[in-house]
């Protein structure tokens, strides 16, 4: 659990992650991860990292939308692909 909302589990490669991945799933209605203070989750970034440095950038841009207020707000609020295209492409 990173914020309100938003949940990133991940793999390394000692459990099968055999090269880089990202993947975002926004769900339609929330879902409980069991921690209170960030449930119900619709944001779900999904990263698999077959080492420990080639997802270093991938991190940093998703540290850098992570930190806009303005920007996960409109993630939470997106109903189609485009408008989730459209606030992501920037980072």
């Amino acid at each position: 659990m990173l914020a309100p909302g938003l949940a990133m589990p991940h793999a390394r490669p000692e459990e099968g992650a055999n090269g880089l991945g990202l993947s975002l799933l926004k769900l339609q209605q929330g879902v409980s991860f069991g921690c209170e203070e960030f449930d119900p989750v619709d944001l779900v970034i999904m990263l698999a990292a077959p080492d420990k440095h080639s997802h270093i950038e991938m991190i940093s841009a998703l540290a850098e939308l992570f930190s806009s207020d303005e920007d996960m707000h409109k993630l939470h609020q997106a109903t189609s692909l485009e408008e989730i295209k459209t606030i992501i492409a920037r980072f």
